[in-house]
């Protein structure tokens, strides 16, 4: 099973300013996941935190296909995902790095785990 996490504000940006921070949402886009499969998150020593399904299109489809969407391909864009699941970044983070550790249950029991350093800044 393949997974991607990434980390986004309600525009689509990075911030690291802390008053930013209750807009923060991460976002796993689990391969083939389906209704079936439970995700949650976890920050250091802290508990799981379940993420919501969302159904929405893949953040790097919907930033990057504008760039090649023309007049004469009107076809081309962001189509919403039943593979996506949401949830918000605690709001006070404390300056420094964060391993984020994503732990996946896919419908046929199986576990998958991945992680990422957010580094928060200011």
């Amino acid at each position: 099973m393949f997974f991607a996490i990434s980390v986004q504000d309600s525009c689509g940006a990075h911030r690291s300013a802390k008053t930013s921070w209750p807009s923060v949402t991460l976002v796993v886009n689990v391969f083939d996941g389906g209704p079936k499969t439970t995700v949650a998150y976890k920050i250091g020593a802290e508990a799981p935190i379940p993420m919501s399904w969302k159904r929405a299109p893949i953040p790097l489809c919907k930033k990057s296909l504008p760039a090649i969407a023309r007049p004469s391909r009107p076809w081309v864009k962001a189509e919403p995902s039943s593979h996506i699941w949401v949830a918000r970044l605690p709001p006070l983070l404390e300056p420094g790095a964060h391993a984020i550790d994503v732990y996946v249950v896919d419908e046929y029991g199986r576990d998958h785990h991945d992680s990422l350093i957010l580094e928060v800044t200011g």
